[in-house]
């Protein structure tokens, strides 16, 4: 309830972490302060990390690919990265360096197993 008596639109227990975007369908805030976010892209779901110190609006700091199909490996990895290193999961591609992840190689049995 507001000050007023009037209902929330939004109870507290349901609102984003501070630091989430709106674009992001999962977020979790890190104790350095670091966000990451689980984004839905055209052709992949991408978890991100973003630093407090980037202040342009849809900037993060680092980003890796999942295909649309591993969104459960994407939940994962954003739900218990610690934000060292790589996430873990089968990410397809790392966004600033373009390099392959455990993801990127699957084979056709793999895919039809999808």
């Amino acid at each position: 309830m507001t000050a007023a008596g009037e209902p929330e639109a939004v109870p507290p227990s349901c609102r984003a972490p501070e630091g989430c975007k709106d674009w992001a369908i999962f977020c979790r805030v890190l104790p350095d302060g670091r966000v990451i976010h689980l984004v839905p892209m055209l052709f992949n779901v991408r978890v991100c990390i973003e630093s407090p110190n980037d202040n342009e609006v849809g900037c993060y700091t680092d980003g890796w690919c999942f295909d649309r199909d591993r969104l459960a490996d994407a939940f994962v990895a954003a739900a218990t990265w610690d934000g060292a290193g790589d996430p873990p999961g089968n990410w397809k591609k790392h966004v600033t360096t373009g390099r392959p992840g455990p993801g990127a190689f699957r084979s056709a049995d793999e895919d039809d197993a999808a």
